[in-house]
This record gives C-alpha cells, sequence and structure tokens, in this order.
C-alpha cells in the first residue's frame, strides 16, 4: 500500500526542557506524533518496508518523524492508550473492515491526545495564519492537556469523532486518494474564517475535533464517547472536514 506522511520534525540529541503536557522540566523523549503502532502494521502489510513523504515523494524514508514534546513518564500513559486502542480497534478494523467495533473510555483518551499532540506541533504555523481564532486554539489545547493529565474530568464542551475509512466507487475522487485513505498519515487544522478543527489521519481511520464551533451537528456514528460502539454507516456530514479529506 502507497504511503503519504507530512511531517515537519527532525531527531534531535537527548534534550533537558520542559514537557508539553505536565510542564516539569525533564528529559525529552523522542515523541511521535503519529502513535508506533501504525508504522508497525503498514511496514508488516505493505508490499514496501519504506515511506515517501509529500514534500520529498522521491526520497524514502523507515521512520515516522518525531518531535521532542512529552516526557517518559507522560510517552507511557500515550502507550497505554495506544496498545489499546491498537488491539481493539485499530488492527481489527485494518484487518477485516468490519464495524460494529466496542471500545472504553480508553480510545477517547486515544483521540485526545492525537489532536492535542498534532495541535502542539502545529501551534506556531496555526497562530501566524490564523490569528483571529488563536484565542480559541489556546483554551482547546489547554483543556485537552488537563483532560490528558486527569486534572480535568469534563470532555465537554468539545466533540472528538473518529470515521472508518474503506474503498468506494461511488464519488469522484483524486488519484491516489484510497491509497491516501488506508496507507496515509496525515494531520492538519482545517480552518475557515469563523470556524477551525483538528484533523488526524492514521491509516483507515480519520479522527478530527471541534474547536470552532464545539459541536459537529450533521456528523452520524462518529461520535466518540466516555464507552460504545461503532456501528456502519457513518456520515461525515461536516463540509469542511469532507472537503479536505477529498482534497
Amino acid at each position: 500500500v502507497p504511503c503519504l506522511i507530512l511531517g515537519r520534525s527532525k531527531r534531535e540529541h537527548s534534550m533537558i526542557a520542559e514537557c508539553r503536557l505536565c510542564l516539569q522540566s525533564k528529559e525529552l523523549k523522542d515523541s511521535h506524533i503519529w502513535p508506533a503502532f501504525t508504522l508497525r502494521w503498514l511496514k508488516k502489510n505493505s508490499l514496501s518496508p519504506y515511506l515517501r513523504t509529500v514534500g520529498e515523494p522521491n526520497k524514502r524514508k523507515q521512520e515516522l518523524p518525531t518531535e521532542k514534546l512529552l516526557c517518559g513518564v507522560c510517552e507511557g500513559k500515550f502507550s497505554r492508550w495506544e496498545d489499546q486502542a491498537a488491539t481493539n480497534i485499530f488492527k481489527p478494523w485494518n484487518d477485516h473492515r468490519k464495524l460494529p467495533l466496542s471500545y472504553g473510555s480508553w480510545f477517547q483518551k486515544f483521540a485526545i491526545s492525537l489532536v492535542w499532540r498534532a495541535g502542539v506541533s502545529l501551534y506556531e504555523d496555526y497562530k501566524d495564519k490564523c490569528p483571529d481564532l488563536i484565542d480559541c486554539f489556546d483554551k482547546a489545547l489547554e483543556h485537552w492537556r488537563l483532560y490528558l493529565l486527569g486534572e480535568n474530568k469534563a470532555v465537554k464542551p468539545y466533540e472528538h469523532h473518529v470515521f472508518f475509512l474503506t474503498t468506494t466507487k461511488n464519488l469522484e475522487i483524486p488519484e491516489k486518494f484510497h491509497a491516501y485513505c488506508l496507507g496515509g498519515f496525515d494531520y492538519s487544522y482545517v480552518a475557515t474564517k469563523h470556524r477551525v478543527y483538528m484533523y488526524f489521519l492514521i491509516p483507515g481511520m480519520l479522527f478530527f475535533s471541534s474547536i470552532q464551533p464545539t459541536k459537529l451537528r450533521s456528523c452520524k456514528g462518529t461520535l466518540i464517547g466516555k464507552k460504545g460502539e461503532f456501528r456502519p454507516a457513518q456520515v461525515l456530514g461536516e463540509g469542511e472536514i469532507g472537503s479536505f479529506l477529498i482534497s
């Protein structure tokens, strides 16, 4: 499966700095923005062990990019949720492409950890390009940070969604769209003058979270609750999210 990666970071030497989650000064790890289990699965199931970036399509890589974001303790916190998400959701979906799939509170934490680390990684770019909504962005990132630390028990007012991707013959879609959806890695913010969302893609699964407005009213079967079950016939109703995916 061809793989697309949009990454911006380079591996650095060990360093002592503020962990972006717990805000303590510690030795920071080389944190993956995309969970490492996604790469392991892709290498196992791909015809090629190499990855290619959108920016450098002719340059082969074997690892996902990392950034100095988290200390070892916070990395371990994320890893526990990632292990459960990999075993109970990611692998069953990508191996069999069948719903329903059940989940517990760990999946909500996993999803929020994805969009939070993406938001931290993209923060300076967002502040430069979308200054009118930077207060909304700041508020969401801090809310998610405290939730991930266990200091804030409320997920609301924000919503977190996941859309399970598969092949389709019913849409006019760009070339290599299926390769992007089923073997791609991407994260971004999706912003208009009055709206902003976070967008996070791993193979076969698209996560998206509301920032402004805080609710996504036209999606069906995609909302991640404290626990539940994802069923077939999901609807990706938000125009900006669907348009960004197709583009």
